[in-house]
């Protein structure tokens, strides 16, 4: 029972961590050994509440406000690969990916298919409109506003910056995509636009 439940546990903070394409077949072989019904049950929960987040799911569409006042949905990019920043002025972190995600940019200008999409949960609309103009930060810029908690809950998103791919039809390649910082984003970008 002891194995059982240290499996569990390590299942469960994988999950919470977002390794859930790693996870899936540890998961699967988990249900399927395990005889402690009560284990069952808490690994299936979680499992059913971030399933939707694997790779190949169609990733949760959302319709938001950009920097001119339009309104600009993620199902509005199908046919292109989709780099998305979840982000926020107020965020240390966040803003110490922009420079990386600006080198990135510029590496990948020549490639039309591929849309950087910042997502800001700033509440208020000043000073993002005033970062993203200092910052001369190119791409698509969205803010979430009042529908920050809906998008956070149908992302999983406890904490940001996150990154996500999703690919030309809509559907994730990463739920939790590397950084821009990470030496590797720039080859997950290319091998996400071969396909």
């Amino acid at each position: 029972k002891t194995q059982r439940f240290v499996e569990a546990k390590s299942i469960l903070e994988a999950f919470t961590k977002g390794n859930i394409d790693s996870m899936v077949p540890r998961y699967a072989n988990f249900i399927k050994v395990n005889t402690y019904s009560e284990y069952t049950q808490v690994v299936q929960y979680f499992f059913d509440k971030i399933k939707h987040l694997a790779a190949g799911s169609l990733a949760p569409n959302f319709t938001l406000t950009d920097v001119n006042g339009n309104m600009v949905s993620l199902s509005d990019f199908k046919g292109k690969v989709v780099y998305i920043d979840f982000w926020a002025t107020w965020c240390g972190p966040c803003k110490k990916e922009m420079p990386h995600g600006k080198v990135l940019k510029e590496k990948l200008h020549d490639e039309k298919d591929l849309v950087f999409l910042y997502v800001s949960t700033d509440k208020k609309e000043e000073p993002w409109k005033k970062y993203i103009e200092k910052e001369n930060l190119q791409g698509v810029h969205l803010r979430a506003g009042d529908s920050h908690k809906n998008i956070s809950e149908a992302y999983s998103i406890s904490g940001i910056p996150r990154f996500v791919l999703v690919d030309r039809k809509g559907r994730f390649i990463s739920s939790r995509c590397r950084r821009p910082s990470d030496s590797r984003i720039e080859e997950t970008l290319k091998d996400a636009l071969r396909n």
